[in-house]
Protein backbone atom coordinates (compact mmCIF):
# COMPACT_ATOMS: atom_id res chain seq x y z
CA UNK A 1 0.00 0.00 0.00
CA UNK A 2 2.93 2.01 0.78
CA UNK A 3 4.44 1.60 -2.80
CA UNK A 4 0.85 2.84 -4.25
CA UNK A 5 0.19 5.79 -2.47
CA UNK A 6 4.06 7.02 -3.55
CA UNK A 7 3.56 6.37 -6.22
CA UNK A 8 0.26 8.42 -7.04
CA UNK A 9 1.98 11.26 -5.41
CA UNK A 10 5.27 11.02 -7.78
CA UNK A 11 3.28 11.43 -10.33
CA UNK A 12 1.01 14.02 -9.65
CA UNK A 13 3.98 15.60 -8.34
CA UNK A 14 4.34 17.61 -11.45
CA UNK A 15 1.31 18.22 -13.14
CA UNK A 16 1.73 19.50 -16.65
CA UNK A 17 4.46 16.19 -17.41
CA UNK A 18 1.59 14.08 -16.29
CA UNK A 19 -1.00 15.55 -19.02
CA UNK A 20 1.39 15.76 -21.53
CA UNK A 21 2.07 12.03 -20.94
CA UNK A 22 -1.97 11.35 -20.60
CA UNK A 23 -2.46 13.25 -23.78
CA UNK A 24 0.21 11.68 -25.90
CA UNK A 25 -0.90 8.12 -24.73
CA UNK A 26 -4.23 9.25 -25.52
CA UNK A 27 -3.89 10.51 -28.94
CA UNK A 28 -1.30 7.69 -30.07
CA UNK A 29 -4.03 5.49 -29.09
CA UNK A 30 -6.83 6.59 -30.68
CA UNK A 31 -4.33 7.37 -33.88
CA UNK A 32 -3.40 3.93 -34.28
CA UNK A 33 -7.04 3.13 -33.76
CA UNK A 34 -8.45 4.79 -36.83
CA UNK A 35 -5.29 4.07 -39.26
CA UNK A 36 -5.72 0.65 -38.52
CA UNK A 37 -10.33 0.97 -39.09
CA UNK A 38 -8.70 2.29 -42.49
CA UNK A 39 -6.20 -0.01 -43.36
CA UNK A 40 -9.03 -3.42 -42.56
CA UNK A 41 -11.43 -0.80 -44.19
CA UNK A 42 -9.48 -0.85 -46.92
CA UNK A 43 -8.23 -4.31 -47.57
CA UNK A 44 -12.02 -5.88 -47.13
CA UNK A 45 -12.79 -3.03 -49.74
CA UNK A 46 -9.84 -4.70 -52.12
CA UNK A 47 -10.97 -8.05 -51.41
CA UNK A 48 -14.81 -6.95 -52.05
CA UNK A 49 -13.91 -5.67 -55.29
CA UNK A 50 -12.13 -8.71 -56.52
CA UNK A 51 -14.81 -11.06 -55.63
CA UNK A 52 -17.38 -9.40 -56.91
CA UNK A 53 -16.02 -7.56 -60.14
CA UNK A 54 -14.08 -10.45 -61.64
CA UNK A 55 -13.23 -13.83 -59.28
CA UNK A 56 -16.04 -14.77 -57.23
CA UNK A 57 -15.20 -16.59 -54.40
CA UNK A 58 -14.29 -20.00 -56.06
CA UNK A 59 -13.05 -21.47 -58.86
CA UNK A 60 -13.65 -24.97 -60.66
CA UNK A 61 -10.62 -26.25 -62.76
CA UNK A 62 -10.61 -29.94 -64.67
CA UNK A 63 -6.98 -32.30 -62.51
CA UNK A 64 -3.86 -31.11 -64.00
CA UNK A 65 -4.79 -27.18 -65.35
CA UNK A 66 -2.87 -25.41 -62.72
CA UNK A 67 -0.34 -27.97 -63.00
CA UNK A 68 0.35 -26.85 -67.00
CA UNK A 69 -2.29 -24.41 -67.71
CA UNK A 70 -2.55 -25.64 -70.88
CA UNK A 71 -6.14 -24.61 -72.91
CA UNK A 72 -6.83 -28.18 -73.91
CA UNK A 73 -7.39 -29.37 -70.34
CA UNK A 74 -10.74 -26.80 -70.23
CA UNK A 75 -13.11 -27.79 -68.28
CA UNK A 76 -16.53 -28.90 -70.32
CA UNK A 77 -19.88 -27.22 -68.91
CA UNK A 78 -22.47 -29.97 -68.55
CA UNK A 79 -25.34 -30.20 -66.23
CA UNK A 80 -23.46 -32.25 -63.36
CA UNK A 81 -21.36 -28.91 -63.16
CA UNK A 82 -24.50 -26.60 -63.15
CA UNK A 83 -25.97 -28.84 -60.40
CA UNK A 84 -22.94 -28.32 -58.01
CA UNK A 85 -25.18 -24.73 -57.10
CA UNK A 86 -27.76 -27.14 -56.26
CA UNK A 87 -25.32 -29.62 -54.05
CA UNK A 88 -24.01 -26.37 -51.98
CA UNK A 89 -26.93 -23.97 -51.05
CA UNK A 90 -24.10 -21.16 -50.06
CA UNK A 91 -23.18 -21.15 -54.01
CA UNK A 92 -25.31 -18.51 -55.77
CA UNK A 93 -24.30 -18.39 -58.80
CA UNK A 94 -21.65 -20.64 -61.43
CA UNK A 95 -20.14 -18.29 -64.78
CA UNK A 96 -18.15 -20.60 -67.08
CA UNK A 97 -15.08 -18.61 -68.30
CA UNK A 98 -12.39 -19.58 -70.44
CA UNK A 99 -9.30 -17.27 -70.68
CA UNK A 100 -6.08 -17.24 -72.86
CA UNK A 101 -3.81 -14.49 -73.97
CA UNK A 102 -3.81 -13.37 -77.71
CA UNK A 103 -1.66 -11.10 -79.79
CA UNK A 104 -3.71 -7.82 -81.10
CA UNK A 105 -1.80 -5.83 -84.32
CA UNK A 106 -2.67 -3.06 -86.13
CA UNK A 107 -0.18 -1.78 -88.67
CA UNK A 108 3.19 -2.05 -87.04
CA UNK A 109 1.89 -2.13 -83.58
CA UNK A 110 1.06 -5.64 -81.95
CA UNK A 111 0.49 -5.99 -78.23
CA UNK A 112 -0.63 -8.61 -76.06
CA UNK A 113 -4.05 -9.19 -74.73
CA UNK A 114 -6.37 -11.56 -72.63
CA UNK A 115 -9.05 -13.22 -74.58
CA UNK A 116 -11.89 -14.41 -72.13
CA UNK A 117 -14.82 -16.35 -73.39
CA UNK A 118 -18.03 -15.86 -71.52
CA UNK A 119 -21.70 -17.03 -71.35
CA UNK A 120 -22.88 -13.04 -71.60
CA UNK A 121 -25.55 -13.52 -68.94
CA UNK A 122 -24.34 -15.07 -66.78
CA UNK A 123 -21.23 -12.89 -66.76
CA UNK A 124 -23.56 -9.74 -66.36
CA UNK A 125 -25.32 -11.23 -63.31
CA UNK A 126 -22.04 -11.30 -61.87
CA UNK A 127 -19.80 -8.39 -62.80
CA UNK A 128 -23.11 -6.19 -63.80
CA UNK A 129 -20.51 -5.18 -67.21
CA UNK A 130 -23.37 -3.98 -69.06
CA UNK A 131 -23.53 -1.11 -66.61
CA UNK A 132 -19.80 -0.17 -67.13
CA UNK A 133 -20.15 -0.03 -70.83
CA UNK A 134 -17.97 3.32 -72.09
CA UNK A 135 -19.59 2.68 -75.88
CA UNK A 136 -21.36 0.44 -78.17
CA UNK A 137 -23.90 -2.61 -76.38
CA UNK A 138 -23.20 -5.33 -74.51
CA UNK A 139 -23.22 -8.98 -76.12
CA UNK A 140 -26.46 -11.20 -76.14
CA UNK A 141 -27.17 -14.59 -75.44
CA UNK A 142 -26.34 -15.87 -79.25
CA UNK A 143 -24.14 -12.80 -80.48
CA UNK A 144 -21.31 -13.67 -82.07
CA UNK A 145 -18.90 -10.45 -81.39
CA UNK A 146 -16.35 -9.20 -78.92
CA UNK A 147 -16.45 -6.94 -76.49
CA UNK A 148 -13.31 -4.87 -76.00
CA UNK A 149 -11.61 -2.49 -73.12
CA UNK A 150 -11.20 1.31 -73.89
CA UNK A 151 -7.63 0.75 -73.98
CA UNK A 152 -7.32 -2.18 -76.20
CA UNK A 153 -10.18 -0.50 -79.13
CA UNK A 154 -7.62 3.25 -78.53
CA UNK A 155 -4.66 1.29 -79.46
CA UNK A 156 -6.31 -0.73 -81.86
Amino acid sequence: MMLIKLAWRNIWRNRRRTFITVASILFAVLFSSVLESLQKGGWNNMINNVVNFYFGYGQIHQKGYWEEKDMDLALAIDDSINSISESIPQLDQIVPRMEGFALASTGDNTFGVMVVGVDPEKEDRLTALSERLVDGLFLGGNDAGALLASGVAERL
